[in-house]
């Protein structure tokens, strides 16, 4: 792949590896006791899924309030011009029309996919099966969407707001749960990939939707912060890496630099979700190195350049 200059696909489904190690303490050296074994199960999945955790917390209601509100905001606003439209066109305590309400769902994860593709640096996109289906591809879980000014009223049956309520309560207890009590819900270690050279680029408001969306993640870890979360977690997460993506892009000198930055992004979100008695580091990382590091020396000093 290198020598044709071909990317690797970004992860697209879920994968593990578990590597059993063997091996002596420094006392046993000399006891002559038997080895002692440890198996590590690394799990690797879309960080889009990751987006999903918070999901649970929020009823369809909440989910379409904060999903239109982010869809209002500067950064979205042009990628969900088409949805905002398509959804304030319908009358949704009218009967339900299956064709209807899958285009709407067409035009939300539309609009989904324009942010992220746009290169606007844009973090918080949820839900992440819209974006990355796996197994779920053509589901009709994953066929619905946000409506506007829901109020507080029951919906009537077998209406558009109704089978949309229906469907992401489904998401949720068919996708959501499944996933994290069978893979998240067993783990006591966490790496969270993150782009801060890209949320950096993008301003101030990458920034702070990075630190939100780490925010409402790392909420979801707090030890007993409700019954639901409690239920599903068999293990507390005690430790937390935040790993910076694209290391390579800056000289070696600076890698310290980009983590102090995404120290403070993390720092910040920890200090909004409350976390306490988790140990959390990050560090600046590459997959693979796509740059070669060098200086100028076009002015009177030499400056690094990668």
């Amino acid at each position: 792949m290198v020598n044709e200059k071909l990317w690797p696909q970004s992860t697209r489904s879920l994968s593990q590896l578990r590597l059993k190690l063997e091996f002596l303490t420094r006392s046993q050296k000399f006891s002559g006791s038997k080895q002692k074994k440890l198996s590590i199960d690394i799990i690797d999945y879309p960080g889009e899924w990751l987006l999903d955790l918070p999901l649970l917390q929020k009823n369809y209601r909440e989910f379409s309030a904060q999903s239109i509100a982010r869809a209002n905001s500067p950064e979205h606003k042009a990628h969900a011009k088409a949805w905002l439209g398509a959804i304030r066109s319908v009358n949704f305590l009218n009967e339900a029309n299956e064709r209807d309400i899958e285009v709407l769902a067409e035009s939300f994860k539309s609009y989904l996919r324009s942010a992220k593709n746009s290169g606007n640096m844009i973090s918080a996109l949820p839900p992440g099966r819209f974006l990355i289906p796996g197994s779920f591809e053509g589901a009709p879980v994953l066929s619905f969407s946000p409506l506007p000014d829901l109020g507080i009223a029951e919906f009537p049956d077998n209406s558009i707001a109704k089978i949309m309520e229906q469907r992401y309560e489904a998401y949720k207890s068919l996708v959501i749960k499944p996933f994290f009590r069978e893979y998240i819900a067993r783990l006591d270690r966490q790496v969270i990939l993150v782009d801060s050279l890209d949320a950096i680029n993008g301003g101030t408001a990458s920034i702070l939707e990075m630190q939100n969306a780490l925010c409402e993640i790392l909420d979801c870890f707090k030890a007993g912060k409700n019954h639901l979360l409690s239920a599903l977690v068999q293990h507390k997460i005690d430790r937390i890496l935040v790993a910076s993506t694209k290391a390579d892009y800056l000289h070696h000198i600076n890698h310290a630099r980009l983590e102090n930055i995404t120290s403070e992004i993390v720092r910040t979100a920890m200090d909004k979700a409350e976390l306490k008695g988790v140990l959390t580091d990050t560090l600046a990382v590459a997959s693979l190195r796509s740059t070669k590091e060098g200086t100028s020396e076009k002015t009177a000093k030499a400056w690094p350049l990668s």
